[in-house]
């Protein structure tokens, strides 16, 4: 607590000392003067690398979900597989019953 109180003490001070005019002027308008060449060459900088690190990046995750479709459907061409829609063998009533009655059996879990 007593750290934090340090900081808000030393930040008014350094408020204080950049607000005093000299040649009708506050001091912290001089230090800018001085150092705003440099501060919007580092800004220009650090934007363009953002810029261009947010491009880069959409680039990518365009690329990967692009990826991930498949880009044709899959089927099957062997001749040994059944017809869609018809069962390859009869089943009776009862072993039905007994087949509905298990996945009855298996959904309650």
């Amino acid at each position: 607590m007593i750290s934090i109180a340090k900081y808000f003490i030393l930040f008014i001070v350094c408020i204080l000392f950049l607000s005093i005019n000299v040649n009708d002027k506050p001091l912290f308008g001089h230090i800018y003067g001085v150092i705003s060449p440099a501060t919007e060459t580092v800004q220009d900088t650090i934007q363009g690398f953002f810029s261009d690190s947010y491009s880069h990046t959409h680039k990518v995750s365009k690329q990967l979900f692009d990826n991930s479709v498949p880009k044709m459907k899959d089927k099957i061409s062997s001749k040994l597989s059944a017809p869609a829609g018809k069962p390859q063998e009869k089943i009776k009533r009862q072993e039905q019953e007994e087949l509905d009655s298990l996945i009855k059996d298996h959904s309650k879990r």
